[in-house]
């Protein structure tokens, strides 16, 4: 998960056409708005809906015997998601029965579509080690009780995010206890552990929880105060209060409560290790164990938790990672 002891790095923001700023940043945790008085950034500009892309080859292909790897991207940034795929390159033999990878320390578990392709969910943290080698294993076993071994490597590069500053009111100040941080991380940690071996989000993949205005931008360097240094988990989106809050897919409710930082909160477990976060609503519509449709209503828009006026905060999770929301819904996926 994202550390949360302050570390001072500076990080190198990749731009398409290879041009590259270093910035000082101060590293930690999570979240929020941005009330009156703040310094809004670039970053908060904002943003065109996104919309899904259309299935591409793949970038690398990984042979190892009568199985192949195909990885669909070439270079994975902090906080961002890569698909890959495992199959049998020949149509005699055992099938294949599953697939587990490993990568940054995470076992990734991969889901079958049609009965001969297994997907996989590959997922960098915000804060993850960069590299042209990073590691990455799959164990593809059989019926049969045989495995075969596929060892490669992914390169990951710097995600490009930045600095905001933030000023809350005096009467909101108590929310940036640090403990009050940690231990609302550690809650959602325990959730995001538990992987739901069942696919179910829906083949059109995920969408915006609200279809308004991109803000602030995930992976945020937030500064509360002059003194608070927090990481911005997912993004947030232009809103009004009392605006109903769509499911991005379909899932199961795991939680629906009151938290410090995210207030009146709602997560999804999408399976696979895949969660969607829905923060500061002002009505939960849902209890744990719903089982929900792409589009359902899970709350309705509000102001609750750390935030000076009506604020929405959606975030995405996979494999205990948080990750950028945008990014996931543009990716095509099975």
């Amino acid at each position: 998960m994202m550390k949360l002891r302050a570390v001072v790095l500076c990080i190198t923001l990749l731009f398409m056409a290879s041009t590259s700023l270093i910035i000082p940043l101060v590293t930690a945790q999570e979240e929020e708005p941005l009330p009156e008085g703040s310094q809004d950034t670039a970053a908060s500009t904002p943003r065109p809906l996104p919309t899904r892309q259309p299935f591409s080859n793949p970038q690398r292909i990984v042979p190892a015997g009568n199985v192949r790897l195909e990885l669909f991207f070439a270079l994975l940034l902090q906080g961002q998601t890569g698909l890959a795929r495992v199959f049998k390159t020949e149509a005699s033999g055992a099938a294949i029965e599953s697939v587990t990878a490993t990568f940054l320390g995470r076992e990734i578990r991969f889901f079958p579509t049609d009965g001969s392709y297994f997907y996989g969910l590959i997922a960098a943290g915000v804060e993850a080690p960069t590299g042209r080698d990073i590691p990455l294993s799959a164990a593809v076993t059989f019926a049969d009780g045989t495995v075969t071994l596929i060892n490669t490597t992914i390169e990951l590069g710097f995600g490009p995010y930045f600095r905001q500053v933030i000023n809350l009111p005096a009467d909101r100040t108590f929310l940036l206890d640090g403990d009050l941080e940690r231990a609302e991380l550690a809650r959602l940690e325990a959730l995001f552990e538990a992987v739901t071996e069942e696919r179910m989000w829906e083949a059109v993949g995920f969408r915006l929880p609200i279809n308004a205005e991109l803000t602030s931008a995930f992976g945020l360097l937030r500064t509360f105060n002059g003194a608070l240094n927090t990481r911005h988990t997912g993004w947030d989106i232009r809103t009004i209060a009392n605006q109903p809050v769509a499911a991005v897919a379909g899932g199961q409710v795991v939680f629906a409560g009151q938290l410090d930082i995210r207030g009146s909160h709602v997560v999804i477990d999408h399976g696979y290790g895949v969660y969607s976060g829905y923060s500061h609503l002002s009505e939960i519509n849902v209890q744990v164990g719903d089982r929900l449709a792409r589009g359902a209503t899970v709350g309705f828009t509000g102001a609750t938790g750390r935030t000076s006026g009506p604020h929405f905060h959606w975030e995405m999770a996979i494999n205990g990672e948080f990750v950028d929301g945008v990014q996931l819904i543009q990716m095509w996926m099975p």
